[in-house]
């Protein structure tokens, strides 16, 4: 973006420093998350700290009369959108790609488990096809059914850097071990990459290898398990350096700091992702009262799961945006977070994207000489 798009409409490029990421912080930041001084971190302030920043750069650069263009990815995407929908008079236009705005309790357009099946039809696709879901599936049931007799076993696959000898966690890793493939999913790009982990180009093609030559009737339990192991690692350890599974981390997104989203997926923008019964994943329905009380004890913050769509709309997207104007809406057909998207047109001033093979925000990435006659160029065209 700012070696391109910038460039050819001689634009000033702006990246405002979100409060409480980065070094952005109100108090020193090993304190700043605690209960209390975590109050300020909320969308209402967040937008209201851009705003405040357009207009300091306006009087800065004598650039009063400039159109002001947001632009962002997934959080970041929302973020443009919801400035321009409440400051048109600032905002005069927005890009927001991989953005699920509407993924929120009682959203008629986004069903819960939807995450998980945009993941698993990702697994399906593959050059092995529908036995690389089938087989990772197989694999965590083994794991989720398996008593303590097995525990040696998990241990000498798996490597968890704390021996596995407890049901918890036995959970644990079912958790982080689908995490890494509901992220491989997310950032499944035609290069290499490590956006989240250092990761092959299609990665989840190169996890499903692995796969190959499972069969349910003649593969044993261990043999799924080291298939499964292999697979994670494409995400979990591609460069071979990591010699032991931290399965307590089981948010698994490696290079994001998470610290800040955790509040406001605390607040106002807890979405309620759930694995689905006809998921290649256990199936787990989200738990409201459970997700609740974690957020209450560990921020002293309680969701409110009705923010998002109450203030910008979106219970019914192709009906609540039908008012807005001047924003373009992107999606990988690739990205799980492709069902909280605006897929469909709501008027012809908001258009949307959905790209053919493409993963979360691949319009806003660099694009390199492989993107030539693809889908993802011909998007970026039109955002142009």
């Amino acid at each position: 973006m700012t070696t391109t798009l910038a460039a050819e409409m001689g634009a000033l490029v702006v990246f405002g420093e979100h409060r409480y990421f980065g070094s952005s912080f109100p108090f020193e930041k090993e304190d700043a998350f605690k209960e209390g001084n975590n109050s300020y971190l909320t969308v209402e302030n967040t937008m209201m700290d851009y705003v405040e920043l357009i207009k300091y750069i306006k009087v800065k650069y004598d650039a009063q009369d400039k159109a002001v263009i947001t632009f962002g990815g997934s959080y970041g995407g929302m973020l443009a959108a919801w400035l321009r929908m409440k400051f048109p008079h600032v905002f005069q236009g927005a890009l927001a790609a991989s953005a699920p705005l509407v993924y929120f309790k009682d959203s008629t357009t986004a069903p819960e488990d939807e995450f998980s099946m945009i993941a698993t039809q990702d697994f399906n696709n593959t050059e092995v096809g529908p036995v690389c879901a089938e087989g990772i599936k197989y694999a965590l049931e083994q794991l989720n059914t398996s008593d303590s007799t097995s525990y040696d076993t998990m241990n000498s696959v798996f490597m968890p850097c704390d021996d596995i000898t407890t049901p918890e966690q036995v959970y644990a890793l079912t958790t982080y071990l689908s995490n890494g493939f509901l992220y491989m999913a997310m950032t499944d790009y035609p290069y290499e990459s490590s956006f989240l982990q250092p990761m092959p180009g299609f990665p989840v093609n190169a996890s499903c290898a692995a796969f190959s030559e499972f069969d349910p009737d003649h593969t044993s339990k261990s043999e799924s398990w080291a298939m499964l192991k292999e697979a994670s690692d494409i995400y979990f350890n591609y460069t071979g350096q990591i010699t032991c599974s931290n399965i307590n981390d089981t948010d698994a997104t490696g290079n994001l700091d998470g610290a800040g989203w955790n509040i406001l997926a605390c607040n106002q923008l807890a979405m309620p992702t759930s694995m689905g019964a006809d998921s290649m994943f256990l199936t787990e329905p989200f738990n409201y009262t459970e997700y609740t009380a974690f957020c209450q004890a560990t921020y002293g913050l309680t969701p409110n799961y009705e923010w998002a769509l109450d203030n910008f709309g979106g219970y019914d997207y192709t009906k609540d945006f039908k008012s807005y104007t001047n924003i373009i809406f992107s999606n990988g057909e690739l990205d799980p977070w492709r069902a909280g998207g605006v897929t469909s047109w709501t008027n012809i001033f908001t258009p949307q994207y959905v790209i053919k093979n493409a993963a979360h925000h691949l319009d806003l990435r660099l694009p390199v000489e492989s993107d030539e006659g693809t889908d993802v160029a011909w998007v970026r065209m039109q955002e142009a």
